[in-house]
Parts: structure tokens; sequence; C-alpha cells
């Protein structure tokens, strides 16, 4: 009695020094900061939630697909193990019922080479079905990649380079503007576009 009296006061001032121990102040740092996470998150919604929705749950399908496919292996692979060693022991049924003379013994053993011989069909069918399963999580896969690249890509806003040349560091011709590529392809023809200019609006 006097030692469960001692390990109850032993909680009891545990729990007390827990409580003095505790900070105030930690409520609002864990508050601030679900708050900063919520900003960030709502404004890496805006633009763009449609595909961030679509991402999101397309992952998540796909995981949940990807764990019951891989929870579904472990499965089949421990039942084969009793499977065949079933398949091999029926061999030796078949022997023994032959050789019964009891019918009712007989009839049994002939009843459960008939349910064996079902196990064995209905394993063929679901390896068949898992096999198709693991294709289609490939296949899912693969376009989740692909879509999340395009999703990227049309995110990311193209950048153009200007060509510049390395021996008079000025841009190359098709950087520069139409007037100044159809000069220096037709000399003369800058100024003479100029001087048209300034004629028509002196007329």
């Amino acid at each position: 009695m006097m030692f469960l009296l001692k390990i109850f006061k032993w909680i009891v001032k545990s729990i007390r020094s827990i409580g003095r121990d505790s900070d105030p102040q930690m409520p609002a740092v864990k508050s601030e900061q679900a708050g900063s996470r919520r900003s960030s998150s709502s404004e890496w919604q805006k633009n763009g939630p449609d595909d961030w929705q679509k991402n999101n749950t397309m992952k998540a399908e796909l995981q949940a697909v990807q764990s019951a496919t891989k929870m579904m292996e472990l499965q089949r692979v421990a039942q084969d193990g009793g499977l065949k060693l079933l398949f091999q022991r029926a061999e030796h049924f078949e022997l023994a019922a032959k050789e019964m003379h009891s019918p009712t013994v007989s009839t049994a053993i002939s009843e459960l080479l008939e349910v064996v011989g079902a196990l064995r069909d209905s394993r063929e069918c679901v390896n068949k079905a898992f096999n198709e399963l693991t294709e289609l999580t490939k296949d899912l896969a693969t376009m989740a990649i692909s879509d999340q690249t395009a999703n990227e890509s049309l995110q990311t806003p193209a950048t153009r380079t200007s060509t510049v040349d390395p021996c008079t560091n000025t841009p190359c011709w098709w950087e520069e503007p139409a007037n100044q590529q159809i000069a220096n392809i037709v000399p003369g023809a800058s100024s003479e576009q100029g001087t048209r200019k300034r004629t028509e609006v002196t007329e």
C-alpha cells in the first residue's frame, strides 16, 4: 500500500513539474508557424489551384493503387507457397483414393481433389489479373510524371536570350529592328525612308 502511495505522489509531482516547465509562448509560436504555412500554401494555390489540386489528387490515387498492389503481391507470394505444396500433395491423394477400400474416404478424397483443381484455376486467374494491374499501375505512374512535366513547362516563363556577335560586340542581324536590317542589306534605304517621311510632313 505504501509503495502504491509513493508511486501516486511521484506521478502527481511529475505532472506538476511538466506544467511549470511548459512555455506559455509555445501556443503562439505554433499558431504563427501554422499561419505562415497556411499563407504560403494559399499563395501557392493562387498561382495554379486547379493544377495543384489535380496533381495532388492524382498523386494520392496513384500512391493508394501502388500500396494496394504491393500488399496484394505480398499476399499472393504467401499463398503461392501453400498452394504449391497442396498441389504437390494432391498427386498422393489421387493414388490413395484408388487404394482405399472405404467408399466414404474415397469420396472425400475425390471432393478434396476437385477443390484443389478449382484452386489451381483460381490461382492462374489471380496471377493474370495481378500482372494486368501491375502494368496499369506503371502506365498511371508514367502519365502522372508526363502531366507534371507538362504543367511545370507551362508554368515556367520562356526566356529569350540575345545573341551578340563576339567580334563586334553588337547584336546579330536577327536581333536588330526591321528598318536596321533593311539598311544593312540596302545601303541608304533607311535614310531614304526618313527623307520621304520628312517630305510628307512638310507637304
